[in-house]
């Protein structure tokens, strides 16, 4: 006793009392927060009941309960990906990041807006059948209700499942880009994909059960195929290209223009010879002219004036809503479509700004919206010539440029879908302000690796 130690014998001898005491205190903490979180349970389960009452589920609860066991087996299949430890670690953190936006932060969204897109997608994807000649290239809403409906009668019917499943299309597809980005750079720096992983509209908008998520992929896809042909000249990474491109235009037909522009003015660059570069530009124009026709003839429009009423009708169908907004867009020529432009292009990039839209979700996009603007600020004052004549960073700048020019038209007519199209380039924007803002900017790597 004099000696400060218990009468109770363990593993051959006597446990210090200071030693009881910490194992004690050790413990003490994640008993009590099993407790809070066990008596908490009942109180959710109720709100969740509450914040779905428009989810086209009659029992949420159990349907919910679903969803969980699928996020926590994602959650465990991360241990054995074949990645670096490194990696591992931040996946794991970056994809509970992501259960709590899908499994709560959603049901806020959901609730407050009780007419949502993918509502119709799970509702269509019940029916018996499909009808399968209906899917193909561009048709995005026909081909969500063939993913809703190969869900629902391949592994589980439940919405909130689904909607997991979703979210893990748009992590995938932001460790692909990261993975593209970490090519480029020719060495990892994970806080990118913290920041990546981590950023509101991109670990939002990449949760939704919706087309975003599937986009974002095919242009992740995209991404690596371009920044890893241009380190390592392997035609994996052309394969990469030519799935990511595939991917999108699944969904959204004027994709693969957009996605094809940039090569045209940035890859020819980078090939040696005359007849290499005479042969990518003649293949790549004949894509992009082939891209361009489809999506003319998906649309009708055979002459320059179809084009303009096409575009004037377009922007005007998302002008209703909430976040829609009346924007003087008369379209009548070249010069009033390339007047346009920039008013367009700052919209779909950096909008809405700070008071613009006056809800949750507008404010925290606006301000998200004045740090990417201080960002951009950042990055011209740093500018230098040099950097700008990297061939990944005339890429990176000539996707922004074309994506933002086009994405305009849509984007000045609804803030609300502004921020939600944004997903589509946040990456590619982030990564090139987060480079163009360093103070002494190393150059991307480039060029075939020994």
């Amino acid at each position: 006793m004099g000696m400060g130690r218990s009468d109770t014998p363990e593993a051959g001898g006597f446990v210090m009392d200071g030693q009881v005491r910490d194992e004690g205190r050790r413990w003490l903490l994640p008993a009590v927060l099993a407790l809070a979180v066990g008596a908490c349970v009942p109180l959710f389960v109720q709100l969740v009941h509450y914040w779905g009452e428009y989810i086209p589920r009659a029992d949420i609860q159990s349907d919910y309960l679903v969803a969980v066991v699928w996020s926590l087996v994602i959650w465990a299949s991360i241990l054995v990906w074949p990645v670096p430890r490194e990696h591992r670690r931040a996946l794991l953190l970056l994809w509970g990041a992501k259960i709590f936006v899908t499994m709560v932060f959603m049901l806020f969204y959901e609730h407050f807006y009780p007419v949502l897109d993918f509502h119709m997608y799970v509702q269509q994807g019940q029916n018996v059948t499909i009808d399968w000649n209906a899917v193909g290239l561009g048709r995005g809403t026909e081909n969500m209700v063939a993913l809703s409906w190969l869900h629902s009668n391949f592994f589980t019917p439940s919405y909130h499942a689904m909607k997991v499943t979703f979210a893990f299309v748009g992590f995938l597809g932001v460790y692909v880009f990261y993975r593209g980005a970490a090519l480029a750079l020719g060495r990892d720096e994970i806080r990118l994909l913290y920041v990546l992983g981590l950023f509101p509209s991109i670990l939002f908008w990449s949760s939704i059960l919706g087309k975003d998520p599937i986009v974002l992929l095919g242009i992740a896809l995209y991404c690596y195929g371009v920044m890893g042909w241009s380190r390592h000249r392997r035609w994996p990474y052309l394969a990469a290209m030519a799935l990511g491109i595939w991917i999108a235009t699944m969904i959204r037909l004027w994709a693969a223009p957009i996605l094809l522009a940039p090569l045209v003015i940035s890859v020819p660059g980078q090939l040696r010879g005359v007849p290499q570069k005479a042969l990518f530009v003649v293949v790549s124009l004949a894509a992009l002219g082939a891209s361009v026709g489809r999506f003319a003839q998906a649309f009708g429009m055979e002459t320059l004036q179809d084009l303009y009423a096409t575009t004037n009708s377009f922007g005007g169908a998302w002008s209703e809503g909430g976040s829609g907004q009346t924007v003087n867009m008369q379209i009548t020529g070249p010069a009033s479509m390339l007047k346009f432009v920039p008013y367009g292009a700052f919209t779909a990039l950096f909008r809405p700004l700070p008071g613009e839209v006056m809800n949750p979700f507008g404010m925290l996009a606006g301000v998200e919206s004045a740090f990417l603007l201080g960002l951009l600020a950042l990055s011209a004052w740093r500018l230098r010539w040099a950097t700008l004549r990297q061939p990944l960073v005339v890429w990176a700048v000539s996707l922004v440029v074309v994506w933002s020019s086009i994405y305009g038209f849509i984007s000045a007519q609804n803030l609300g879908g502004a921020v939600r199209f944004k997903l589509q380039i946040l990456p590619v924007l982030v990564t090139l302000l987060l480079y163009l803002s360093r103070k002494q900017p190393p150059h991307l790597a480039a060029g075939r690796s020994s």
